[in-house]
């Protein structure tokens, strides 16, 4: 944790590195106790839901491994020091080829004993809701990219918006991407497709940082349009925040459903909004109490520049929203049972998340799920 406040200076909080350091520790002492278990399994029965898991640990920690490695042969430092050398930027994407072919590819495969790529594709297509999940996101990505041009930010169809509200479209985005695939009980394919999006986040940050051509330029210059006085270190990390906290409820309550089919008299089962925790906190919660924060915030609260109506209104579109869900995905007998701790869980992160200045995308799911789950 030290480290990353030291190297990454006003990029983290001392909560925000805190929270990130204990999740790469669980991470690695997961990920070894699985590797160990592979390797002394006699017969490896492989289903679909231990071949995401293999993957999705695979690619989270392996984009971390790329940017260890390259750290340490002194890569980054060179790229950052002279970031106009053709030769620095040859080296850095060779070295990230070669890590990817030589050290994660081999890895992966011998953990799913099959091709990692034909095994996606062939996994993609096992079912028609998954190919119409990846259209649908095909398109919302390349109509958010097309609509977020630089050109766009001062005299076009975003001038006229606040920055704030342009960051929550992305909110909204996650919603509209992801809550289809929860409902159609698509949740291996929505963790694995998760894990690739942060993996690929996590990269597209190292290439920013490094400022290796040609793509650093045009990246760092784009996500300018989002940045706020939260963002103001070397690294950018909002996004990433943002897809952990909708990913993180998913991937625990897929964990649970492994380990309860794996383990004799392991029974634990969580609440029905339980996967939903980062989308209804972070996705409505967030988004909302922004919106109506600016549309009618007058009482600040906690000496802080968040409004009183503002986080009423989040916490109402929480309650709301959190009904819609219970709604359609059970009824609305069910809805009655749960509605007391919705309302305390939606009610308790709302003021959280007005009482903090720091980037509280991690931390907003995690309390939503504790208090559903209490």
């Amino acid at each position: 944790m030290q480290h990353l406040l030291q190297r990454f200076k006003n990029s983290f909080t001392i909560g925000e590195a805190s929270v990130i350091a204990q999740m790469l520790c669980v991470m690695i002492c997961e990920s070894g106790r699985m590797l160990i278990y592979h390797r002394n399994s006699l017969i490896i029965r492989l289903t679909e839901t231990k071949m995401v898991i293999y993957s999705s640990f695979t690619l989270v920690l392996g984009s971390l491994l790329i940017i260890i490695i390259l750290w340490v042969l002194g890569i980054v430092d060179r790229c950052r020091s002279n970031p106009s050398s053709l030769v620095n930027a040859i080296l850095f994407y060779l070295g990230l080829v070669l890590i990817i072919g030589g050290i994660l590819y081999p890895l992966l495969n011998w953990l799913i004993q099959d091709n990692p790529f034909l095994w996606v594709f062939s996994f993609i297509g096992k079912t028609t809701h998954r190919q119409i999940l990846v259209l649908m996101w095909l398109v919302m990505i390349i109509v958010s990219v097309l609509l977020y041009q630089p050109e766009n930010r001062k005299d076009g169809l975003l001038g006229a918006i606040p920055k704030i509200l342009r960051r929550k479209y992305f909110h909204l985005l996650a919603i509209a991407m992801f809550t289809p695939a929860l409902m159609l009980d698509e949740m291996g394919f929505l963790v694995l497709s998760y894990c690739v999006s942060i993996s690929a986040f996590i990269l597209l940050e190292l290439i920013k940082y490094s400022k290796v051509p040609p793509f650093s330029g045009a990246i760092d210059y784009y996500m300018r349009m989002f940045v706020d006085s939260r963002d103001s270190g070397v690294i950018t990390l909002t996004h990433i925040y943002l897809l952990l906290g909708c990913a993180i409820p998913t991937f625990l309550c897929y964990m649970i459903d492994y380990m309860s089919s794996q383990v004799t008299h392991y029974d634990y089962s969580y609440h029905i909004l339980s996967p939903y925790a980062g989308l209804l906190t972070v996705g409505v919660g967030d988004t909302m109490a922004s919106y109506w924060g600016i549309k009618s915030g007058r009482t600040k609260v906690f000496g802080s520049p968040k409004s009183l109506e503002g986080t009423l209104g989040g916490a109402i579109s929480t309650v709301v929203a959190s009904a819609i869900v219970i709604v359609i995905i059970e009824s609305p007998y069910t809805l009655i049972l749960y509605l007391p701790k919705i309302i305390i869980a939606s009610f308790a992160t709302s003021f959280i998340e007005a009482s903090t200045l720091q980037i509280d995308n991690l931390i907003l799911p995690f309390l939503f799920l504790v208090i559903l789950n209490f």
